[in-house]
C-alpha cells in the first residue's frame, strides 16, 4: 500500500476542485483549517511578494505599493497542501503559501 494510499484511507472527506480554483491562500485562516494530499493532477504553488516604491529622500515614506505572486514550483500526486498547519498553534493557523489547480 503507497503513502498516499494510507494517507487517503485516514481522510473521511473527499473535496474535488476544478482548474483556477484556490486551495490554500496565503494567510490567516479565517474557517476551520484543512490540510491535503492531492490524489490526481498538478497545482501551482506560489508566494506573495510586495512591491514598493519609497521616496528615497524619507525611506519610511511608500509612494506605491502592490502584490506580485511568484510561482514557486508545480506540484503532483501524493503531494500534501497545507501540512504547515499541524506545526502553528490552535487558533493561530495560517497558510505559508496560496496554491492553485493548474
Amino acid at each position: 500500500m503507497s503513502f498516499t494510499s494510507i494517507l487517503s484511507s485516514l481522510f473521511t472527506q473527499n473535496e474535488v476542485f476544478g482548474k483556477g480554483d484556490v486551495i490554500t491562500m496565503e494567510g490567516p485562516i479565517k474557517e476551520k483549517p484543512y490540510f491535503y494530499v492531492l490524489d490526481i493532477g498538478l497545482c501551482k504553488v506560489e508566494k506573495r511578494f510586495i512591491v514598493e516604491t519609497r521616496n528615497p529622500y524619507s525611506k519610511n515614506e511608500v509612494f506605491h505599493q502592490h502584490c506580485k505572486w511568484v510561482t514557486v514550483c508545480t506540484i503532483g500526486p501524493g503531494t500534501l497542501i497545507g501540512e504547515e498547519i499541524l506545526l502553528q498553534p490552535n487558533r493561530e493557523e495560517h497558510y505559508e503559501y496560496k496554491v492553485t489547480v493548474n
